[in-house]
């Protein structure tokens, strides 16, 4: 088990349900922010019975990435690991736990960065690993961060 410095850049403590070697809880409190800017543009329009459906294009802007320190991770938010697919040192919060009221409570544990793909071949053939993303920003799939409901 790899023994790691834990900082979380979310606005609020990380409670890790029953992650203590007796099954108490753990705390992260955060120690600063990092946040994304977004911006969003109209792109097109969907026609659902009567309904008109618009279509935007969501990027996202201005991270303000914390240096790469060697045993350290740092807990973002999906936005921030979505904005940063290169950084292989953020996790998010997953398996979220919720009381009776809907209230998150705590999580199960970290996931490291799902949008994360260094293990993707941007030429490669299998899987579709090479093809462009289906909004149109003309980037691999899997390196688009547009946030479309036509991206995958």
């Amino acid at each position: 088990m790899e023994k790691v410095k834990i900082i979380n850049l979310t606005p609020h403590p990380i409670k890790i349900l029953g992650a203590g070697e007796n099954g108490e809880d753990l705390e992260i409190p955060s120690t600063g922010i990092l946040r994304v800017a977004e911006s969003t543009k109209k792109i097109s329009e969907l026609k659902h019975k009567e309904f008109r459906i618009p279509i935007y294009k969501t990027e996202y802007s201005g991270l303000k990435e914390p240096p790469r320190v060697p045993g350290t991770i740092y807990i973002v938010s999906s936005i921030v690991a979505m904005a940063a697919p290169h950084r292989d040192d953020f996790y998010v919060p997953c398996k979220i736990v919720h009381d009776n009221e809907g209230r998150v409570i705590g999580c199960k544990g970290l996931a490291k960065n799902p949008y994360h793909k260094s293990d993707k071949k941007e030429n490669s053939d299998s899987n579709n690993e090479g093809r462009p993303c289906n909004c149109g920003s003309g980037l691999p799939w899997y390196r688009c961060t547009m946030a479309s409901s036509y991206c995958g």
